[in-house]
């Protein structure tokens, strides 16, 4: 249930950040949507699966945006492997623990994907005043989104447990 979970939820943001917000006034501000899901994953679990799941989930995305390929896995690796790190090391439900593994995502995705093309055309002064308005919109809002879609999914994981019990009933 949990895997289908965040398969609608991983899409959903896909879709917003592939279809939607390139026509936005707000795509200057944003930073990459497809975070929130793969910060969440990494925060809730801690199987080598995960990696797997993640890596397919980066090469969709690589596919479908303009960056070359295996950049969006490889982030999306290093951003799990950044958050198992820092679960050893900070209390989990602390909102330092948060703040930190925000950053440290927009700075590795920023790193990995924008960074390169604004040092190549020598717009350094634009690439931290892009990274700075990127890190401050991510502060803001991923954890509010990380804890309503927990929310939605301990709701999605009551929902699917309750239809089993009824199905289990129904069946006797």
């Amino acid at each position: 249930m949990n895997i289908l979970f965040f398969a609608f939820v991983y899409f959903f943001f896909l879709i917003l950040q592939t279809c939607i917000l390139p026509y936005s006034s707000w795509l200057f501000l944003c930073f990459g949507l497809d975070l929130v899901p793969v910060l969440l994953v990494s925060i809730r679990y801690r199987h080598y699966a995960v990696c797997i799941c993640l890596a397919l989930a980066g090469l969709l995305m690589d596919s479908l945006s303009g960056c070359a390929f295996f950049t969006h896995m490889f982030s999306y690796i290093w951003i799990y492997i950044l958050v198992q790190g820092l679960k050893r090391l900070v209390f989990l439900k602390s909102f330092f623990f948060l703040l930190i593994t925000v950053v440290s995502a927009i700075c590795i995705e920023f790193g990995m994907m924008l960074l390169p093309v604004l040092l190549a055309r020598g717009q350094i002064p634009d690439a931290w005043l892009l990274y700075s308005r990127q890190a401050a919109m991510a502060i803001i809002t991923i954890p509010v989104m990380i804890w309503t879609i927990d929310v939605l999914r301990i709701r999605w994981i009551t929902l699917g447990k309750s239809m089993q019990e009824k199905w289990i009933q129904y069946k006797d």
